[in-house]
């Protein structure tokens, strides 16, 4: 089901007023959905559908997602324990000259809740998959994560095999002439996320980063410390799911 909200016309005084495209009757079924507690709506995975699913398919789906052997349920709520521990990280590195006091005190985390999980159901799939998304805002690894993305993505896409997005491949396979023989064919990785080797990535991101004359230039944190602080991300992960569980 798509709804639709609001939108903007120019007026002939050079303002801009909204054009409401919803009758009253619509805006309220709008609203008798959102009050609903039986219900869930969700943007789709794809495309600019919203879908309105039932709450328990949407939580058997979201368990079904969690059955995955990288998952494992943990006794407690881990939030604490990593704030302390990316705290002192971050603390130490402050002392040993790598960051300054202010970039220490930005990064250091405070008041950190665990990551959420919510699904996208996959319309376009048999079955009606869900993707699991994971919005760490707020937790304890997402500023130091924020920074450290800041910092590696110049090292991104520049490779051959790197496609920006689907027109950019279009445009790439243009001008391949196939023969009669020859196939194209597609791989759709299950899971891709917790299917990464950590270590390989980790070599391969501390080769790129020793071999970039532009890094001191983004921070003054050695490759060393960099990879630390990947690596303490990457290993500090843990989500709340739906239900309330902590993995």
């Amino acid at each position: 089901m798509v709804f639709g909200g609001s939108s903007l016309a120019g007026s002939e005084g050079g303002g801009v007023r909204k054009v409401k495209n919803l009758s009253t009757q619509q805006r309220k079924a709008l609203h008798t959905l959102q009050d609903d507690p039986n219900i869930v709506i969700v943007p789709a995975d794809k495309g600019k559908a919203t879908v309105v699913m039932d709450k328990a398919d949407y939580t058997r789906r979201m368990m079904l997602t969690l059955e995955d052997e990288k998952y494992s349920p943990l006794r407690r709520d881990q939030t604490v324990k990593v704030e302390n521990k990316f705290a002192s990280i971050l603390k130490r590195l402050c002392r040993e000259g790598h960051i300054d006091e202010k970039l220490c005190d930005l990064l250091t985390p405070r008041y950190s809740s665990a990551p959420q999980m919510y699904g996208l159901p996959k319309v376009h799939k048999d079955g009606t998959p869900m993707r699991p998304i994971v919005s760490a805002i707020g937790s304890p690894s997402y500023k130091l994560a924020k920074e450290l993305a800041r910092i590696l993505t110049p090292l991104t896409g520049n490779t051959m095999h790197a496609v920006k997005n689907s027109t950019s491949f279009v445009d790439r396979i243009h001008e391949i002439e196939m023969g009669p023989q020859d196939r194209m064919i597609s791989f759709d990785v299950t899971n891709l996320f917790t299917q990464v080797p950590v270590d390989e990535a980790l070599r391969v991101v501390e080769e790129r980063l020793s071999a970039d004359d532009s890094l001191k230039e983004r921070t003054s944190i050695p490759t060393p410390q960099l990879i630390e602080l990947i690596e303490l991300c990457l290993g500090s992960t843990y989500i709340l799911s739906v239900p309330r569980q902590v993995l």
